[in-house]
């Protein structure tokens, strides 16, 4: 691997709920809301998900998030990938720093995998950049979008700088 890039990862599962982020709404769109259905405006408004519930956010989220939850097998991922679903190794135990690349992509108001476990394993990624998004939840690559890209574009350039 060339290089590591981490979008809204979890660390550290079995300690989330206590260090859980806050999650908190910042832009809510009633009308909007009030013209959904009742399955797409529980999946919008679910706790972790959007901090921003706006027209704009609802665009992309009922183009590219959406779909895929329509679909997902709910039971296997609650069941059997869920938060509460343990490895039977430390996952975040590498046997030696990793050297490359690295980025680690958060929302301040993710309360689906949170954050602040990141800073226990960040020492193992000497070259990692650590951005924590404001006024965003576990959708960051949209409510966030122009710094999303803005900096997943530099973790490219360093990736790419490292391959010549």
């Amino acid at each position: 691997m060339d290089g590591l890039l981490l979008i809204c990862p979890v660390a550290e599962q079995e300690t989330l709920g206590d260090k859980g982020a806050h999650f908190q709404v910042f832009d809510k769109d009633d009308i909007l809301l009030s013209r959904q259905t009742k399955e797409d405006r529980n999946y919008f408004e679910s706790e972790g998900i959007n901090a921003l519930q706006n027209r704009r956010v609802w665009e992309r989220f009922k183009e590219e998030v959406l779909p895929g939850l329509k679909i997902a097998d709910q039971s296997f991922l609650e069941n059997d990938l869920g938060q509460h679903v343990s490895f039977s190794f430390n996952a975040d135990a590498l046997e030696k720093p990793y050297m490359k690349p690295t980025l680690m992509l958060t929302g301040r108001q993710d309360s689906i995998v949170g954050y602040q476990d990141l800073w226990k394993i960040i020492g193992i990624y000497p070259r990692a950049s650590f951005v924590l998004l404001d006024r965003a939840g576990h959708n960051l690559q949209i409510e966030q979008d122009i710094l999303f890209s803005e900096t997943v574009k530099e973790w490219l350039n360093r990736v790419t700088f490292e391959m010549s």
